[in-house]
């Protein structure tokens, strides 16, 4: 994220449980300076900026999320990973990165191919003739040569060599960004860096590139950056799980809440939604702030027992009109919705539908209607009957045989059984309890 960025998003971050700038600078400079431990215990000296800069905290800590914070012997193991992978073109620029033209020379000096020893030689030619302001020949060869390579880092070499200037550099959009930002951070001064940072991501924003994200940020600037990231590429995941880590956390935007919508619903609609509950809950927990507060609406509840009937949630108590409608339905069929016969009276019963009266479906195995409640098993009655005295005990058995009664309904074949009966029926057969259904019910 660049320096103006930060400023101008200062205010969003102020406020109780929200992050200062003081707060940021604090939490750079601890990191630079445990890098800086790090980089003792090595006893090489850290290749940063040359020169002097107001902003040494931020071009040290922005060099180390880049990965271009090398000590000097981290850079020669850089190098000889490099090379033992064969990628000289790379080695050699990342020399020519670091002000070591004779490095870069005999790397590709080394190579097994023919074409960068060659240039090698050419390379060569730059300590005695780079530096004079004639425009020789040589240097026109190197321009020439320049716009003819197709390696990014071969045509940024020669672009350089020929003229001594970085943005020669800088300006080559086919090389990586992170190898842009560390020749900018190690070589510009501190106007001409802010100055080049708000034009890239300008560039990336505009673009919809992700790897700008290294210098927006999850800030306003990234969420304009993950739109057009969206309207290039419709991955719609990506850009609301990255968003999730800072919105609502930090600040609020329609957009973030649109994706996750979107993404919510492509999860529900592939049948993922153990994976969509996971997001929800992992999405709330980020939202949380360092005084508590959660940021997220809490999600309403998806799913409900529903009348095959009138399509109500039956787990609601009906308005005054609605209930006398059931006690007067209910009454005209006492004998199939009650559990004791009669219901001269028109009083509810759980196993009909406080809406409109329908009678809840019974159990496939058992038989009984699904709102009664069943004997409790064998080892429940034994444990009261002898006087459980641990208070644990007794309340584990009692939830045990709770969810026994509950009810439990194959979204495949839509039969429903008492959750313990359907435990037991499974634990012993595949396929469902009701004749001529061959729906394999447990391994839906």
């Amino acid at each position: 994220m660049t320096v103006s960025d930060t400023e101008s998003h200062q205010a969003r971050f102020n406020g109780p449980g929200r992050i200062t700038r003081g707060d940021l600078m604090g939490a750079a400079r601890k990191i630079v300076e445990n890098r800086s431990k790090e980089i003792r215990c090595l006893a090489t000296p850290l290749i940063g900026f040359q020169g002097r800069s107001e902003k040494e905290i931020e071009r040290r800590l922005a060099m180390y999320v880049i990965g271009w914070d090398f000590a000097a012997e981290e850079l020669e193991e850089k190098y000889t990973a490099l090379i033992d992978s064969g990628n000289y073109e790379r080695a050699a620029g990342l020399a020519v990165f670091h002000g070591d033209i004779d490095r870069a020379v005999m790397i590709l000096g080394r190579a097994k191919k023919e074409n960068f020893r060659i240039m090698s030689t050419a390379i060569a030619a730059y300590t005695s003739m780079g530096k004079t302001s004639e425009n020789n020949a040589w240097k026109d060869h190197c321009r020439e040569l320049s716009s003819d390579l197709d390696d990014p880092y071969l045509r940024v070499i020669f672009a350089y060599i020929a003229d001594a200037n970085w943005y020669d550099v800088l300006d080559d959009s086919s090389l990586p960004l992170r190898e842009r930002l560390g020749v900018a951070l190690r070589f510009l001064n501190d106007q001409e860096l802010n100055f080049y940072l708000n034009k890239v991501a300008e560039t990336v924003i505009e673009r919809g590139e992700i790897e700008g994200l290294i210098i927006t940020g999850l800030t306003e600037k990234g969420i304009d950056l993950l739109q057009s990231y969206v309207d290039r590429t419709s991955d719609v995941q990506s850009a609301c799980l990255m968003a999730s880590f800072t919105c609502p956390k930090y600040f609020q935007d329609d957009r973030v809440e649109h994706w996750v919508q979107s993404y919510r619903m492509l999860l529900n609609s592939w049948s993922l939604f153990a994976v969509r509950a996971r997001f929800d809950v992992a999405r709330t927990k980020l939202s949380r702030r360092i005084d508590g507060l959660i940021q997220t609406k809490r999600v309403p509840r998806q799913i409900y027992l529903q009348c095959i009937n009138c399509h109500k949630n039956i787990s609601k108590t009906s308005n005054k009109n609605t209930d006398s409608q059931a006690k007067f339905r209910s009454g005209d069929d006492s004998k199939t919705r009650s559990n004791g016969g009669g219901n001269k009276s028109g009083v509810r019963h759980s196993t009909v539908c406080p809406h409109c009266g329908y009678s809840l479906p019974r159990c496939a195995i058992c038989l009984i209607s699904q709102g009664i409640p069943i004997p409790k098993d064998v080892i429940s009655v034994d444990n009261y009957e002898n006087g459980l005295t641990n208070n644990a005990t007794e309340a584990i058995v009692k939830a045990e045989s709770k969810f026994k009664e509950w009810f439990s309904i194959c979204l495949s074949c839509n039969h429903t059984m008492h959750a313990g009966h359907a435990e037991e029926w499974f634990s012993k057969h595949w396929v469902c309890p009701v004749p001529d259904c061959d729906c394999k019910c447990n391994n839906i």
